[in-house]
């Protein structure tokens, strides 16, 4: 494959080619390699939250909460969790909807009050949602039902039918009343969607500047692969700066071309779409990877969080690419394994 070969989406609107992306990689973000593409290695000690059990988890959560909310005048603000969704298993069963702990923990632990909606196509209930909170956060899942944008249906539509009903509208609600949203994997391509951009259902097929692309299924808990942050975008503001952070992956499908007024703000080193922003947006910032697993270990997931949750409160905004008022670091978090051994995340 020609370095030249053009990579199917765009970074600041307009569309780039692998050399022109690699050119603007920094250096020490590249690891070519020979044969199929390794895993990264994490830095930091194995991700001892996933052995921990999870009243330690949210013990901690509470801790690192109640030092967060503290700086907000003792004010938590009120975040939107979008439910995931599974059938019953039978007839006399009912249908699931919930949230993981991982997902309410991090939003506990960076300072906000986690509120899980109902799945609903009620436009009038939605609104009432949208008045009510002051920020809103859309987790993974099974993905949009291609249908969407015109291609086959998957396997997965069973899954993703009811949350579309839902978060369609509720993203375009949020949008126009000009809320937080912190949309991740499932939801980052809604978010595309949504703003007409374009999903690909089979993201190792896309061109690729490497050999080969990196693991992007099946890790929660640890890093495998890099993310390049686009240097003056809100995501850049969120983590600390432009430059490379390190991301866990697990999904098949990414954003393909962005939608009207969305920036790429992160791309992974073998070019996919990992990072999505709306540029005019209070705060509205889509993420291909699961922070809610990783704010334990990951500094800049810690503070991504943490950022989401004091524009929710207020504290600062994003709009038109100039940030008004300073993003804020993650302080320590701290989560005692089984052992009663402590690891410490800081920004």
């Amino acid at each position: 494959m020609s370095d030249k070969d053009k990579v199917d989406g765009r970074m600041g609107g307009s569309t780039i080619s692998t050399h022109d992306y690699l050119a603007n990689i920094p250096a020490d973000a590249l690891d070519f390699i020979e044969g199929l593409p390794r895993e990264i290695s994490d830095d930091g000690e194995r991700n001892w939250a996933a052995e921990a059990d999870t009243l330690r988890r949210a013990e901690a959560a509470e801790r690192a909460g109640s030092e967060a909310s503290s700086g907000l005048g003792g004010r938590r603000p009120v975040i939107c969790v979008t439910p995931c969704w599974q059938p019953g298993e039978g007839e006399r069963t009912s249908s699931n909807e919930y949230a993981t702990d991982m997902f309410l923990e991090a939003i506990v632990a960076a300072g906000g009050m986690p509120v899980i909606m109902p799945i609903t196509q009620d436009a009038a209930l939605i609104r009432s949602y949208v008045e009510l909170c002051d920020g809103f956060a859309l987790p993974g899942g099974a993905g949009p039902d291609p249908t969407l944008w015109g291609e086959d249906p998957s396997g997965d539509k069973a899954l993703s039918d009811p949350r579309d009903a839902l978060e369609i509208p509720l993203v375009r609600a949020v949008l126009d009343a000009d809320k937080p949203l912190l949309a991740i994997c499932r939801g980052e391509q809604l978010l595309n969607f949504v703003t007409g951009g374009k999903v690909s259902r089979d993201l190792l097929g896309l061109p690729c500047p490497l050999v080969g692309h990196w693991k992007h299924w099946g890790a929660h808990w640890e890093p495998v692969h890099e993310v390049v942050v686009e240097p003056g975008t809100l995501l850049a503001r969120c983590v600390g700066g432009g430059g490379v952070i390190k991301a866990n992956s697990n999904h098949r499908q990414c954003a393909l071309t962005s939608g009207k007024g969305v920036v790429v703000s992160g791309r992974s080193t073998d070019a996919v779409i990992e990072a999505i922003e709306v540029s005019d947006a209070r705060f509205c910032l889509g993420v291909q990877w699961h922070p809610e697993y990783t704010w334990t270990t990951q500094a800049s997931d810690a503070s991504l969080w943490r950022n989401f949750v004091l524009a929710a409160a207020g504290k600062w905004c994003w709009r038109a690419g100039l940030g008004e008022g300073a993003a804020v670091p993650a302080g320590p978090v701290c989560v005692a394994g089984s052992d009663g051994s402590c690891s410490v995340s800081a920004a």
